[in-house]
């Protein structure tokens, strides 16, 4: 059985390499608007010589070609629908004094995201 961690980093070369071309940008373009050390960090993120990139050097990355990292690194949350119907099935099965409660933290949570 392959090693997991080794086919993270030729996917995530390749997710880069098509985000780079995405723009029209070369890896060249992209280092020179980089600190020193981060554009180091990102040819060896292309040339395959690093397992582990730091964090802050993907996000450095991101930053100079405008790209969302969770795009780069393929990190999808999952669909909210099956929870939420989860969430409602077991709200159904709640009695009175439970579903005001939960009414009331829902309208709480409310508030708190929506503008005074």
């Amino acid at each position: 059985m392959p090693n997991q961690d080794a086919l993270v980093l030729p996917e995530l070369r390749a997710r880069l390499n098509d985000a780079l071309a995405a723009r029209g940008l070369s890896l060249r373009q992209v280092v020179l608007r980089l600190p020193a050390p981060t554009g180091v960090a990102a040819y060896r993120i292309v040339a395959g010589t690093t397992r582990d990139p730091r964090t802050s050097t993907l996000l450095a990355l991101c930053g100079a070609i405008d790209s969302d990292p969770d795009d780069l690194l393929d990190a999808r949350r999952p669909a909210l629908e099956p929870e939420a119907a989860a969430l409602l099935d077991d709200a159904a099965a709640l009695d009175e004094t439970d579903c005001w409660l939960l009414v009331d933290l829902v309208r709480a949570v409310a508030r708190r995201r929506s503008p005074p």
